[in-house]
């Protein structure tokens, strides 16, 4: 879990920031992007995209997949330890790769995506900062599942 004093500290560790980058340099070409650094800024970074390299794309280019989880989880990671310019840029390449290829990714997929970019990192990381555990049960009512919260046994 991660409080509020450690995401503090995290962003504000350079080499923290240092080590994330690199393993999004790692993942970023695993997914089929090349990862070049602006010689004028060191953090300011650029992504292209192999496209003639099958075996990378196929990785991810599918309706669904595994690895869009993952992805969801690069640009959520890169939101959380403070770096929104590199998840804009990831969020922005894998949109582009995926309308490169004729859209194959599925729209609960590209939806993830979306939400990992766009919403606010308090809804995003429930259960990660603030947590409060709530506890829910479903009961099979008429057909549908519905959430409903347990009795408590001392009532």
């Amino acid at each position: 879990m991660l409080d509020q004093q450690t995401l503090i500290y995290v962003r504000s560790h350079n080499g923290i920031l240092q080590n994330m980058r690199a393993s999004l340099v790692r993942m970023m070409a695993f997914y089929g992007f090349d990862v070049s650094w602006d010689q004028d800024d060191d953090f300011r970074f650029k992504l292209s995209f192999v496209r003639d390299n099958p075996e990378l794309v196929g990785r991810w280019l599918k309706e669904a997949d595994q690895n869009h989880t993952h992805i969801k989880g690069i640009i959520w990671s890169l939101r959380l330890f403070g770096l929104s310019e590199e998840a804009q840029r990831v969020y922005e390449a894998f949109i582009f790769a995926n309308e490169t290829y004729g859209s194959p990714v599925g729209e609960a997929s590209l939806d993830q995506w979306r939400q990992a970019f766009v919403l606010p990192l308090c809804i995003i990381s429930y259960g990660f900062l603030n947590f409060q555990p709530r506890f829910y049960s479903l009961k099979l009512n008429d057909g549908s599942l519905t959430p409903q919260r347990p009795q408590n046994p001392q009532n």
